[in-house]
């Protein structure tokens, strides 16, 4: 099992999806394949029992902010597993902190998650987050 922090921002519309996807139990990358293909690379690195979490952080300097958490079900990215005519995965949201997103204290270094989506490899954020799961 991986864990995996993705964001919901789209640069080009300025706009936060994170309720979207949580309303709808997706997840999608904003840019296209042909801006971004290692974002899709990594998208179609996730597997079903994967643990997703939504995420905003811009600056090495600010905490990580987590918006929902939830559970990788399909395997298939796919228009139809997607929204708003792009490629998509399915996801079963269990923890949907929109409305009142957490902060977690990440270190400065870069782990790339300042990126749109990323694979969490620090053993004290993914316990965290494993933590609000429980909450």
């Amino acid at each position: 099992m991986a864990v995996w922090g993705i964001g919901a921002y789209y640069p080009g519309e300025q706009e936060d999806k994170a309720k979207q996807f949580v309303e709808k139990g997706r997840i999608i990358i904003g840019y296209s394949e042909e801006e971004h293909p290692d974002y899709y690379v990594m998208l179609r690195s996730i597997k079903p029992g994967d643990i997703i979490f939504i995420k905003s952080r811009f600056m090495l300097n600010k905490p990580m902010r987590i918006k929902a958490i939830g559970i990788a079900v399909d395997y298939q990215i796919s228009e139809e597993n997607g929204m708003d005519n792009r490629l998509g995965m399915k996801v079963n949201w269990i923890k949907d902190l929109t409305d009142q997103p957490i902060d977690i204290e990440k270190g400065k270094f870069n782990d790339g998650s300042t990126r749109t989506i990323y694979q969490e490899m620090d053993s004290k954020i993914i316990n965290q987050i494993a933590e609000l799961l429980n909450e």
